[in-house]
């Protein structure tokens, strides 16, 4: 009888032990959502297990570990949650129950670019913060960004900071544009434009297997400045950069295209003399015209801006169409602040939809949001 009891109790802490193993494991499974490496630990260190098993460089310890959203499988909407968690903007437990975002596929499966404005060089700098605007642009198609560097690309030092930027963007399946800013190159005497091109060509030169593609030049003159604006910046400037072979991009507002501009002093031109619309000149001017209407109606933006197409059209210069994101302080007909991510979504989709039935430049087309971290931070859903 005592036997009994001993090979009874026996049994039941056998029980017990091994439930409390499958109880603990499981607990520890479910707490350690995001632990690819199994140390536990959630740290950075998973999310470059992810990305390397990701790009067929690692194995994964356990698949279950890995799985951060539940859904079965992982795939980059891990390492993007992963990667949110680790800077407190979710908490595992939401993983499995939050509603899958929007996501810009309007351009999918297409030839079209998509481009966005980078403003803040100190997130470019810093990793983490890095990694998780290129993941989020990653996940919806971006193509190339427009980085601003201000001046520092007059330094070796920086130009080893802009290099890490480039290279953490290659990665990311994007190119990068030097974003250029200096509006008093409207100025005769400006020579602002010049050292961008001399130190865009250095940079080039020192890193010729991660280049920056172009300058994007986001200069808005005044009104009373255009005529300057054509002859010391467009003439002077960007056409000199272009027959060296810098590929230079310019924006264009869509309220300039009624006002036409004496174009004087450049001999690469058939009509070299003539007065014309801007929207000619930056077009015969430029590598790609970014035309920055914001409109938030699609149809109206597609007819206002026939003549800008036409012009691009005549000469193979591609045309890209700027969306603001960002308070612009214009009002509700230029910008989406107000908006969700799956509205700009909706209206980048119908753009697309009847731009398809356009005549379009050779050079194709594409889009551009204004600009990374409003657009990031934008509410998922109306």
């Amino acid at each position: 009888m005592k036997q009994s009891v001993k090979r009874g109790l026996t049994l039941l802490l056998c029980i017990g032990f091994l439930c409390g193993t499958v109880f603990s494991t499981l607990c520890f499974a479910a707490e350690t959502a995001g632990d690819a490496n199994v140390d536990q630990n959630v740290n950075l260190k998973d999310v470059l297990v992810l990305r390397q098993y990701l790009a067929g460089l690692a194995q994964l310890t356990s698949v279950p570990h890995a799985d951060v959203n539940g859904d079965g499988e992982v795939t980059m909407k891990d390492v993007l949650m992963l990667r949110r968690y680790l800077l407190g903007q979710e908490t595992l437990s939401t993983f499995t129950t939050a509603k899958p975002e929007p996501q810009l596929t309007a351009l999918e499966g297409t030839d079209r670019t998509l481009g966005v404005w980078w403003w803040r060089w100190s997130d470019g700098r810093k990793e983490e913060t890095r990694e998780m605007y290129l993941d989020f642009f990653e996940k919806n198609g971006v193509t190339e960004i427009y980085y601003y560097c201000g001046s520092v690309l007059n330094t070796e030092y920086n130009r080893t900071i802009v290099l890490d930027f480039v290279k953490a963007a290659m990665a990311h399946g994007m190119r990068v544009a030097y974003l250029f800013d200096v509006q008093e190159v409207v100025n005769a005497d400006n020579q602002s434009f010049e050292k961008a091109v001399v130190n865009f060509n250095t940079y080039n030169s020192e890193h010729p297997d991660a280049p920056l593609y172009g300058i994007h030049c986001d200069i808005e003159p005044k009104w009373d400045r255009m005529q300057d604006y054509v002859d010391n910046f467009i003439v002077g400037d960007v056409s000199v950069a272009r027959a060296a072979g810098v590929c230079v991009e310019l924006d264009l507002n869509m309220n300039w295209d009624r006002v036409k501009f004496n174009y004087i002093g450049s001999a690469t031109h058939y009509f070299d003399g003539e007065e014309l619309p801007i929207y000619e000149i930056l077009a015969n001017n430029c590598d790609c015209m970014c035309m920055m209407s914001y409109r938030t109606s699609a149809t109206r933006l597609v007819n206002g801006t026939k003549d800008s197409r036409a012009a691009a059209q005549k000469v193979g210069t591609k045309i890209v169409y700027g969306i603001e994101v960002g308070d612009s302080h214009e009002g509700a007909n230029v910008d989406f602040h107000l908006h969700s991510k799956e509205y700009v979504y909706d209206f980048v989709a119908e753009l697309d939809h009847q731009m398809q039935f356009e005549l379009q430049p050779d050079a194709g087309w594409g889009y551009a949001i204004h600009h990374q971290s409003v657009w990031y931070q934008m509410r998922d859903f109306e």
